[in-house]
């Protein structure tokens, strides 16, 4: 697969800081279901080498190599592992406590947890029994309870329209490469032109599920245009009833780095390398007008 192709949302500028980020083993992201229990596992951690280090928005990095059970507060389920950019998709999201989420592929579940720890009511759809079981107990974990269906996204249905869907799609997985290193030689072009074609039957499905006023969240872990920016476009064009709402550098936590011109999220594998680093992702806020 030639990445460098593939990664044409990417500035030609930003490949070879890209390239050097890879090199380095990824930190251990994790997110917590209320700002206690993140000071709690702080004070459990203590200072110095190994200490978990703030990253925006509300995660911490911990440089650590150990099994994730041995944590502090593991059994007591006060956090989950997911990276500082795959957690950006939810907070696109406008106030959405007491609403109706659906979390399209949601499995294994770490978005279905932020929403659910900011009090919505979440309905998790995956096709994948075995992912879907990993969900149930992530949330069982963490003591968190959502409504659970295994079933082609693409063919789900509501019996009454939705506030808000996410869709996180299945794609190239080209941003996290540093912790998937076989994509690079397992994904071909082959493999691109069948994955842009489920995104968009993904995306043009979402739609169909949303009351007037709801939000959508399109998301993928890639760096290609074709699965992130241009499957919006595309959307866009033929969905007038939809538009899409720029979201401002200070619903980041005032990360302007990660907010594109069209006022999407944009985050690279070589952002952050001061603070180890963090995936590649994409993700848009479209509203039903």
């Amino acid at each position: 697969m030639a990445l460098a192709a593939l990664a044409s949302a990417v500035r030609r500028s930003d490949h070879r800081a890209i390239a050097f980020a890879h090199l380095d083993e990824p930190p251990l992201h994790i997110s917590f279901v209320s700002d206690e229990a993140k000071q709690g596992f702080c004070a459990q951690l203590g200072e110095g080498e190994g200490a978990p280090v703030c990253l925006p928005p509300a995660t911490l990095g911990l440089a650590h190599g150990g099994a994730v059970t041995h944590l502090p507060d593991y059994d007591r389920g006060t956090w989950w592992v997911q990276d500082v950019a795959a957690s950006l998709p939810v907070r696109l999201f406008g106030e959405y406590k007491g609403k109706t989420m659906v979390d399209l592929c949601a499995a294994p579940g770490g978005k279905t947890a932020q929403l659910l720890s900011s009090g919505a009511q979440v309905i998790a759809v995956d096709k994948s029994p075995r992912r879907l079981t990993l969900l149930k107990d992530n949330l069982a974990r963490l003591r968190l309870h959502a409504e659970v269906v295994c079933t082609d996204a693409r063919v789900f249905t509501l019996q009454k329209k939705a506030d808000a869907v996410l869709v996180d799609a299945p794609c190239s997985a080209t941003g996290i490469l540093r912790r998937h290193p076989d994509v690079a030689w397992q994904r071909t072009e082959v493999d691109i032109a069948r994955l842009t074609t489920v995104q968009q039957q993904l995306i043009d499905h979402a739609a169909t599920l949303l009351k007037p006023g709801g939000e959508l969240v399109y998301a993928v872990c890639s760096l290609a245009e074709q699965e992130g920016e241009a499957q919006v476009r595309d959307f866009l064009a033929t969905h007038p009833d939809f538009q899409r709402t720029p979201l401002t550098p200070q619903e980041l936590g005032g990360q302007a780095l990660y907010v594109s011109a069209a006022g999407d999220v944009r985050t690279l594998p070589c952002n952050m390398t001061e603070r180890g680093g963090m995936d590649g992702f994409y993700a848009a806020r479209i509203v039903r007008t």
